[in-house]
């Protein structure tokens, strides 16, 4: 597709498919931009406790910190689930409508 075509096809309205190309693209350009892997956010907040001396000054406190940070992840995993922006975000990256996980 040219250039030329492209230009015409965003002057002349709404285009749908080039709504969800360009939601695809930055979406791309975020993920790759902030990939981490789960191993090293676990290593980044044993570090971040690791410098707290009340997270850290026990194995009893570590595990309340850890039992606390549970809990509020939890609360705000249901809370994005539940939330109406979050859930239209997701029918409008993912082309299958399929907000539900594979877990």
């Amino acid at each position: 597709m040219s250039i030329h075509t492209t230009f015409e096809r965003a002057h002349a309205g709404f285009d749908e498919q080039n709504e969800q190309d360009l939601v695809e693209a930055i979406m791309k350009a975020i993920a790759d931009a902030s990939m981490v892997t789960a191993a090293a956010l676990l290593d980044t907040q044993a570090v971040v406790l690791a410098l707290s001396p009340s997270a850290s000054r026990s194995p009893t406190a570590i595990q309340k910190t850890c039992d606390e940070l549970h809990k509020r992840l939890r609360r705000r995993v249901a809370a994005a689930e539940r939330s109406e922006d979050v859930q239209e975000f997701a029918r409008r990256v993912f082309r299958d409508g399929d907000v539900g996980g594979q877990a």
